[in-house]
């Protein structure tokens, strides 16, 4: 009769497992498959806004001579970039998009810097756009990614002076590079609704989209991250990164975000340890600081204390 018990109970533990890492799986899959379907993670914010600069950058793409620029990662994956030249210039401007985006949806931040002179490489992330890539690295193995587009500029025109530019996912990509050794030639960085860490930043997400407790499935799906992609949960943590940083940084951050949540944005102030400055936009929701008429002269302010 004990050893049916035992049976019973084993049996019955096993379909819980397999139940449980399913759904964990399946979890990854909608979050953190690269190339895939867009996942439910995005909050209330009206993106509309955002309509009439996007169809303007779209336009300055195709009216604007460009190429398609490539480089191999880390782990020989093949990262895309869309590089625009301005001719005399040794001002330039890496990009990097948000979670489940594209360079192509923020060519409109390219034309910014492109019509103020800097040449523009806008890159798509691993697992994003015309990039290789089956998993979404959150920023982790995008800093690395970063480094690869630095060193790519820097063969070619020794004497560039980079700014690091990113929005959401592309902005916590950029605080986690600036805790890498980099070369004096990145003067500057640009983050804009980034976030401090993926841990908290996921268990939000899984309270508001799948009303679940986040402790009961996140230490699933960060096994199936490590196996899948090669990272954990606890290793995407800008602010362990910013005790690092040498490079000035501009924290920027829309008071309504209801994405990454606004305290984040005090959290990866307060650990930066290079010079910094922080602003933040009243009646903004994720990434829509952008839309107010003082965002590019606050920073381009900002760019111009560091770059000759």
């Amino acid at each position: 009769m004990n050893k049916k018990k035992t049976i019973f109970a084993l049996g019955a533990l096993a379909g819980v497992s397999i139940t449980y890492f399913s759904l964990c799986q399946r979890l990854y899959n909608n979050v953190l498959k690269g190339h895939n379907k867009p996942a439910k993670t995005k909050d209330e914010t009206d993106y509309s806004v955002l309509d009439s600069r996007r169809q303007a950058g779209q336009v300055w793409a195709e009216t604007t001579e460009h190429a398609i620029v490539y480089i191999s990662s880390f782990d020989h994956l093949k990262l895309a970039g869309y590089q625009f030249l301005s001719p005399g210039s040794d001002k330039w401007v890496i990009i990097v998009h948000g979670y489940q985006s594209e360079a192509k949806y923020v060519f409109q931040n390219g034309k910014e810097f492109y019509d103020r002179g800097f040449n523009v490489l806008i890159v798509d992330c691993r697992g994003h756009g015309l990039s290789e890539g089956d998993y979404i690295g959150m920023g982790w193995h995008d800093r690395l990614d970063v480094m690869k587009w630095i060193e790519h500029i820097l063969l070619r025109y020794p004497s560039a002076q980079i700014v690091l530019y990113g929005i959401s996912m592309g902005a916590a990509t950029v605080m986690m590079t600036t805790g890498e050794d980099l070369p004096s030639n990145v003067v500057c960085a640009i983050e804009d609704c980034g976030y401090s860490n993926l841990y908290d930043v996921f268990a939000d997400q899984i309270k508001k989209l799948y009303h679940l407790p986040p402790i009961s499935v996140l230490a699933g799906i960060d096994c199936v991250m490590r196996s899948k992609a090669g990272y954990s949960i606890g290793e995407v943590d800008t602010i362990k990164q910013l005790r690092k940083s040498k490079t000035p940084t501009l924290f920027i951050h829309g008071q309504e975000d209801d994405f990454v949540p606004f305290t984040m944005v005090f959290e990866n102030y307060n650990a930066c340890a290079a010079p910094k400055e922080i602003i933040t936009a009243s009646r903004a929701g994720h990434a829509l600081s952008q839309t107010k008429p003082y965002y590019y002269l606050k920073v381009f302010e900002f760019i111009d204390h560091y770059i000759k």
